[in-house]
């Protein structure tokens, strides 16, 4: 097709809307504030995702990874197409963009209609995104009336993300990075091999979670470290329950019992789910990186682990 060809065809496809569609949704339309539990990569937030989804109101689907990219493909070009195009193309960057959709387990057959109904004056980004998590709710947890989103990219497009959802709130889960390196060269999910590559890759989420963190208040922002959560699990899960205004149970901690629930919990980088929260993980660098390594990643994120209160050679 010709560059002239690209141009009619364009034409043609902008006719019959009048101005593009919003980002953002008034409050009153969406059916929750969401929540977003960040982190980088294997920081214990899919055991924090296990244990928050015991509350019968919630519901996190398996990570997408994908609500960045496809707030930055909506702003730039989605938003000014026919609305059952940009359905199309939001949903399908689910399916085909997603790493973990094929977890989600959903039939996306009876999902379309249901957007594609959707008032002209509800259409927007965050209400498609609102209605397409509200049916992954009502196809695996009907008594749930609140989503979330725990994805490791979003530490990334955090900026983003609150554009779509200026209510939103956020639970920055934060792991001491030596240990995160070692794990992420060990898990057979990544293809990061080198311990020094991984530490680069704690610096730069953690870095951004806090930068965003710092624009919030309090009743937005909520940060929570690994070696608490597993250390004294029930005083900081109280915590964040109390930060989501959601009623705290033992329950919390029942989790092993609905792992099936959780659509990815059976993969074996996740096996550690299947047991008692415990401390094992913690300090586990100092055993797995030999002393080269040791002094390599310690002078790497020497700077951000002090400003965050760990110890440092």
């Amino acid at each position: 097709m010709s560059v002239k060809q690209y141009g009619i065809a364009a034409a043609q496809l902008l006719k019959g809307i009048s101005k593009p569609y919003p980002v953002q949704s008034h409050e009153s339309d969406l059916s929750c504030a969401p929540f977003f539990i960040i982190s980088s990569g294997r920081s214990g937030s899919t055991l924090l995702r296990a244990i928050i989804s015991q509350h019968p109101t919630v519901c996190v689907p398996p990570e997408s990874h994908i609500l960045g990219q496809i707030t930055r493909r909506f702003k730039l070009c989605y938003r000014f197409l026919p609305w059952d195009y940009v359905v199309r193309l939001v949903i399908s960057e689910f399916q085909v963009q997603s790493p973990g959709f094929g977890f989600w387990q959903l039939d996306l057959f009876k999902f379309y209609p249901i957007a594609l109904k959707l008032p002209k004056e509800q259409r927007s980004l965050a209400k498609l995104i609102d209605i397409f998590y509200m049916y992954y709710m009502q196809e695996k947890k009907p008594v749930a009336t609140r989503w979330g989103d725990k994805s490791i990219r979003n530490a990334f497009f955090l900026d983003l993300i609150d554009e779509v959802y200026p209510n939103a709130r956020y639970i920055h889960l934060i792991r001491d990075g030596r240990d995160v390196s070692v794990s992420l060269v060990a898990a057979d999910t990544t293809p990061v091999k080198d311990v020094e590559v991984a530490a680069k890759y704690w610096l730069r989420s953690v870095t951004q979670g806090r930068l965003f963190g710092a624009k919030l208040d309090n009743t937005r922002y909520l940060e929570v470290f690994y070696e608490d959560l597993v250390g004294k699990p029930e005083s900081v899960v109280k915590r964040i329950y109390n930060f989501l205004d959601l009623d705290f149970s033992s329950e919390a901690f029942q989790f092993r019992k609905n792992l099936d629930s959780l659509g990815d919990a059976h993969r074996e980088i996740h096996k550690n789910l299947k047991n008692p929260i415990n401390e094992n993980s913690i300090g586990k660098w100092r055993k797995k990186l030999d002393d080269e390594e040791q002094q390599v990643v310690q002078n790497q994120l020497r700077d951000k682990l002090i400003e965050l209160n760990y110890s440092v050679d």
